[in-house]
């Protein structure tokens, strides 16, 4: 009974400093972020380290590089049309020697860094205009369009899961 006690204040304090999202897109669109990152990992955990190197299609990216750019894609992205930054684009896909471990973590942290970001922005922020790829987009757009992107290349992740003779979990659209 004591160990119970000890779980449910340790899990109600840690509670008390989880952020609330500044505006009504972000408390929108989070759930459905945070469904898209569960499923992208849950990919790259799913298939097997050795595996990694397995390139689909002839000109096309290993899975390793494919989640790759998914993260430095959501990192740099993130960094440079929400945060303002400016950033030289120097893509993950070039690392060498990285285990499954490293590229999840990797993933991980890029997926994390976008919910902080959605979790803080302003109401004033997400109307304010950047120029993404030649487009004028709000930043309320790019947060459609990480999920876009990611989610485009989990398909295709999930393809070359099956030509490795692995089932890949079945797409759901909110997974809580």
């Amino acid at each position: 009974m004591k160990k119970i006690l000890i779980l449910s204040l340790l899990f109600c304090g840690s509670m008390a400093f989880a952020q609330s999202p500044k505006t009504d897109f972000a408390k929108e669109f989070l759930p459905f972020w945070e469904a898209a990152k569960k499923q992208s990992m849950e990919m790259a955990r799913l298939i097997p380290e050795d595996k990694y190197s397995f390139v689909p299609a002839k000109g096309g990216r290993s899975v390793e590089k494919m989640f790759l750019h998914i993260a430095y894609a959501h990192h740099y992205m993130r960094r440079s049309f929400i945060g303002g930054e400016r950033l030289a684009y120097t893509p993950y896909e070039n690392r060498t020697g990285l285990s499954k471990a490293e590229v999840i973590k990797l993933m991980e942290e890029a997926f994390d860094d976008i919910s902080t970001a959605l979790i803080n922005i302003t109401e004033d922020e997400l109307k304010q205009q950047v120029n993404a790829f030649g487009n004028q987009l709000t930043k309320e757009q790019m947060f459609y369009y990480f999920r876009d992107h990611g989610t485009s290349h989990v398909g295709k992740i999930k393809m070359a899961a099956r030509m490795l003779g692995i089932s890949p979990p079945r797409y759901r659209f909110l997974d809580f």
